[in-house]
C-alpha cells in the first residue's frame, strides 16, 4: 500500500491554505459528485483549500468550486507538502 493511501482523510479535515490531492469519493454515484467529476475534479488532481467558511472553496487549475460542509466530508484526499520555494510571498 502506498504512503498516499495510508494518509487519506476527508477534505473537511484540511485547514485553510493547505494543498491536497484528490484520492476518491465515498459515493461517486451521488449527483453532486458526478457534477464535480464533470467539472474536472478527478482523482489525482492537486488543489488548494482557499476557504472553509461558510462553504469550502477549492481551487484547482483555473477552476474554483464552492462545496458544502457535508459534501467535504465525503471527499477523500491526502495533504501535499509544497516546497517553500514554490509558495507565494507577499509583495
Amino acid at each position: 500500500m502506498s504512503e498516499a493511501a495510508d494518509k487519506k482523510q476527508p477534505l473537511a479535515a484540511m485547514k485553510q491554505g493547505e494543498q491536497g490531492e484528490l484520492v476518491s469519493f465515498l459515493h461517486p454515484e451521488h449527483q453532486a459528485m458526478l457534477r464535480l467529476i464533470s467539472l474536472g475534479f478527478l482523482p489525482g488532481e492537486i488543489f488548494t483549500l482557499e476557504r472553509r467558511s461558510p462553504d469550502y472553496l477549492i481551487r484547482f487549475g483555473y477552476t474554483r468550486i464552492a462545496i458544502s460542509r457535508s459534501l467535504a466530508w465525503e471527499i477523500l484526499v491526502h495533504k501535499v507538502k509544497v516546497p517553500s520555494i514554490c509558495r507565494r510571498r507577499p509583495l
